[in-house]
């Protein structure tokens, strides 16, 4: 499950860009179709509260979920009247979460319903989480642009596609 919190924990957050402080909004989450038959049991949702987004989750792994699981996101960026291709990511989704979330994912790992210890590996359970969000300063997302942003972002383990979400968030550059 962990693998694509990063993806998910997006709140009003600071970036430091090419010098530029960012902030990133986030817009909408939902999940999009599995390509095969081993898609994780689980239930996603962003809320406003108090005009800052939280997310919720809800979680049940019938299976260990560990630091071989991969990850790939097709970014797009709107241009006014659509989207078009940004850019593509991928990789190990444990060294991605480490390199992204900093401190945040502690946290998240400790208010996980039941608390996770060890940082690449989730046993089998039920999981959830709910009204999390992540402090300035707590996520380096690498997206050197201002913009509406679209991600697609895919998660596999052991060579079979367990999540699919669609993550839309915005990029907004911060007055001085």
């Amino acid at each position: 499950m962990y693998y694509f919190a990063h993806f998910l924990v997006f709140s009003i957050t600071s970036l430091l860009v090419s010098g530029q402080e960012y902030t990133v909004l986030p817009v909408s989450i939902e999940k999009c179709k599995v390509h095969g038959d081993n898609e994780l049991s689980y239930n996603v949702g962003l809320t406003d509260q108090d005009g800052t987004k939280t997310f919720s989750i809800e979680a049940e792994l019938s299976s260990t979920l560990n630091e071989s699981c991969t990850f790939s996101a097709d970014v797009d960026l709107w241009s006014g009247s659509q989207y078009n291709h940004y850019m593509n990511a991928d990789g190990s989704a444990c060294e991605s979460i480490e390199n992204m979330l900093k401190s945040a994912w502690g946290r998240f790992k400790s208010n996980l319903e039941p608390s996770v210890e060890d940082s690449c590996t989730f046993k089998p359970g039920k999981y959830s989480i709910s009204e999390f969000q992540v402090s300035s300063g707590e996520i380096n997302v690498p997206i050197p642009s201002k913009g509406l942003f679209k991600a697609h972002v895919h998660l596999v383990c052991d060579k079979s596609e367990v999540v699919c979400l669609t993550v839309e968030f915005e990029v907004i550059e911060d007055e001085d």
